[in-house]
């Protein structure tokens, strides 16, 4: 084959061709050395036609790692400053009159806020001249006898419940002599009915033998008796309560 090249070719064309067959085949272009430039051309022109055409491309390849993060930016110049707001309408003042018989029985005054208007009345003082209906007053209360008793003679002794504010009418009476003799008027320490006054013992030797007689508006009067048949001095005491009707 290649004798049969070089009989038509000659040897400078066997030797340009063979050159430009390497050149095509290596997908590369070099400088031969010894060749002319009409040999050059030669070259590139057979180099050319026999080149391969380019193949596909191959498939993406993985991606790398992540690289660095970049240097943080310089800070951005500061923004221009907005317009200033205008001015709310001026407030009002609060206006003081004198309050009419409607708006205070017993006098007073009255404050506005534009259409907002409010009356102060007088007051009244704390005092009482009688217990509210429905309140209640409590206490505590205690007897004691100086002289000793026998079983002969028992000693009698007064102890005394006074209203610190008067009851507008005379209230009921009980007595609890113990826990077990509480009554719905009388539920406990402390308590007592709407119209009724409770008296409690908690401890003593003495019993109740004088109690509702003597109640009134203002209070009570209780006579007391030892009635165990023991000598000595006797004690009592207890609580009470008392509401109004």
């Amino acid at each position: 084959m290649f004798s049969r090249i070089h009989s038509k070719l000659g040897t400078a064309g066997l030797v340009v061709a063979i050159v430009a067959l390497i050149a095509a085949l290596g997908g590369a272009a070099f400088a031969a050395s010894g060749l002319n430039s009409q040999q050059k051309k030669e070259v590139k022109k057979i180099a050319k036609k026999f080149a391969g055409k380019n193949g596909a491309p191959g498939a993406p390849g993985p991606a790398g790692p992540a690289g660095p993060a970049g240097p943080a930016g310089k800070d951005g110049a500061n923004g221009t400053n907005g317009t200033d707001g205008t001015d709310g309408a001026p407030g009002e003042s609060v206006k003081l009159g004198t309050a009419t018989a409607g708006e205070c029985p017993d006098g007073g005054i009255t404050a506005s806020v534009g259409a907002t208007k409010k009356a102060v009345c007088n007051g009244k003082t704390g005092f009482t001249e009688t217990l509210p209906s429905g309140a209640t007053v409590t206490g505590m209360w205690s007897a004691g006898q100086l002289e000793e008793s026998d079983a002969e003679f028992p000693a009698f002794t007064i102890s005394s419940i006074s209203f610190v504010i008067p009851m507008e009418e005379t209230p009921g009476f009980e007595y609890i002599e113990d826990e077990a003799a509480q009554t719905t008027n009388c539920p406990g320490e402390g308590e007592a009915a709407p119209g009724f006054l409770c008296v409690y013992k908690t401890e003593g030797s003495s019993t109740l033998v004088l109690g509702e007689e003597n109640v009134t508006e203002f209070g009570a009067n209780l006579l007391w008796a030892r009635t165990d048949g023991g000598a000595g001095k006797p004690f009592l005491k207890g609580n009470w309560a008392a509401t109004a009707e």
